[in-house]
């Protein structure tokens, strides 16, 4: 899928200035859309921790607070088991460039402990909130493209190994 990513990206940024050389908004909604297809035409479906990864990779680039809001609160609306939190929480931080130590805590903290489902939507809507509190506070165009490609590759990698994982569980019951 990495290298599905790369190939739209590097096509949207071919026909960019040399001085515009970073994704937008509607730039990333078309990898995002790209992903999307991919997933539907290999698979027949739109993993949840892949729709959860572009509606995330989306938030970070939104052209307003408003729009960000919106594709967060649907992220942290698709979050309904440990897998899904634990994939958006690994794939982000390992695109922030979070230590191991932090990435071990967070992941011990949302996929480690015993709560409900509700509890866990709930924590990783918040999860959700504070990383994109991070990326709003940073307005450096192609850096933030940078850090959303990032986020976007690691969270659909990880996405889809959750994905897999699940539906080999339910094949062999």
């Amino acid at each position: 899928m990495d290298i599905i990513i790369r190939d739209e990206i590097s096509e949207i940024l071919s026909t960019k200035p040399e001085d515009q050389r970073y994704l937008n908004y509607l730039d990333m909604r078309q990898v995002c859309s790209t992903i999307k297809r991919y997933c539907c035409d290999s698979i027949g479906e739109i993993p949840q921790e892949v729709e959860m990864a572009c509606c995330f990779a989306e938030a970070v680039l939104a052209p307003d607070k408003k729009e960000k809001k919106k594709l967060i609160k649907q992220a942290a609306s698709l979050a309904s088991g440990t897998g899904g939190v634990t994939c958006i929480v690994l794939g982000i931080g390992a695109a922030l460039g979070w230590g191991s130590g932090v990435l071990a805590a967070m992941t011990v903290f949302f996929a480690g402990t015993s709560v409900t489902i509700p509890v866990i939507a709930i924590t990783g809507g918040l999860a959700l909130s504070v990383i994109a509190g991070y990326f709003m506070f940073h307005d450096d165009a192609p850096t933030l493209s940078n850090k959303a490609i990032k986020a976007l590759s690691k969270g659909v990698e990880q996405g889809l190994s959750v994905y897999w994982e699940r539906r080999s569980i339910n094949l062999t019951k």
